[in-house]
């Protein structure tokens, strides 16, 4: 997206931290630092410099590798997926509309909980709907169901139970793996806790929060990467997947796609094909990639390579090779 001067640059960095501050706190400095990267200035004043003697070449391309290894180095790895949806120009709307209370999904049969419905939509830059590229797994927000004070749940349409299996609390029911179709997803939520139905705000908002971080990394049409833990594999393993979204396979044609794995402290993977992170590549196969990465002699709480570190570094390795490969030159 060249630019023909400074403003159009900042009205498209506002834009892209607004839908972004909606989700979690982010620094407008930060980010047009990470933007202006990503467009090949070492920082935004010289990218300023440059727009106020002629606007962008329309040669100029985004790298996106360039971008989220920047971001990440002054953001927080969480925000980094969510961030990266946005700037391929991804846009998002969620709404939860409160039902009449009902007899309590969870607690005893005295205790009322309130409903929620919620429905997510999900549209690209040209205002047409998107479809995820792999199921997503629901945020839990507690430990047991005894703590819970409040949860989300899947609409059935939406439900995935195909593939490896995860439940709510790992009991076995429940499944928390679901997928956005038709650029839509719907659920509903339920607040059990007296204090949080009181003063609801601060819960819906942590609810939206969640669910943005869930759904939208997964409707990128470039690489989605997700990590998961499945209800059979140890505390300490999760599951990592990586899909390539139709431009990009469209551009690699049939042809396997090789990307180095990058080195992280105390993580281990064992990939699908049998082979493990020691040899330094994982080969995408028609558009997927999958592997079980392991806190490697230490506990997964105590792992200095956090599991969002692992999904955007992963990411990044992608992105990094179909830079090498021409395909963001291919995207002008």
């Amino acid at each position: 997206m060249p630019f023909g001067s400074q403003s159009a640059f900042d009205t498209y960095a506002r834009n892209i931290h607004t839908a972004a501050r909606s989700v979690f706190s982010i620094s407008r400095s930060k980010l047009n630092e990470a933007l202006s990267c990503g467009y090949g200035f070492r920082t935004y004043a010289s990218l300023r410099a440059a727009l106020k003697q002629a606007p962008l070449s329309d040669a100029t391309t985004f790298d996106h590798a360039v971008f989220q290894s920047t971001l990440a180095a002054l953001e927080d790895w969480s925000k980094i997926p969510v961030v990266a949806v946005l700037v391929e120009g991804n846009a998002f709307d969620i709404e939860i509309e409160k039902w009449p209370s009902g007899p309590g999904q969870r607690n005893g049969p005295r205790d009322l909980d309130v409903s929620y419905h919620i429905v997510m939509n999900v549209s690209n830059a040209d205002g047409q709907v998107v479809q995820g590229g792999q199921p997503f797994t629901l945020p839990v927000f507690a430990e047991t169901a005894h703590d819970e004070k409040f949860r989300v749940d899947s609409g059935h349409g939406y439900r995935v139970t195909d593939g490896h299996s995860v439940t709510r609390f790992r009991k076995g029911t429940q499944t928390l793996r679901t997928s956005l179709r038709d650029g839509r997803w719907g659920g509903e939520a339920f607040i059990y806790s007296s204090a949080e139905q009181q003063d609801d705000l601060l819960t819906l908002g942590t609810i939206k929060s969640a669910m943005v971080r869930s759904v939208l990394p997964t409707t990128s049409n470039r690489v989605v990467c997700g990590i998961y833990r499945p209800d059979h594999y140890d505390e300490n393993a999760r599951r990592i997947e990586i899909t390539l979204g139709t431009p990009v396979l469209d551009f690699l044609g049939s042809s396997p796609f090789h990307f180095e794995i990058p080195k992280m402290e105390k993580r281990f993977f064992v990939m699908d094909d049998g082979r493990s992170n020691t040899e330094g590549v994982g080969v995408i196969v028609n558009g997927s990639w999958g592997a079980a990465v392991n806190s490697n002699g230490i506990d997964e709480a105590d792992n200095p390579s956090s599991l969002d570190e692992v999904r955007v570094r992963m990411q990044i390795a992608v992105e990094e090779r179909l830079s090498l490969l021409g395909f963001n030159s291919n995207r002008r």
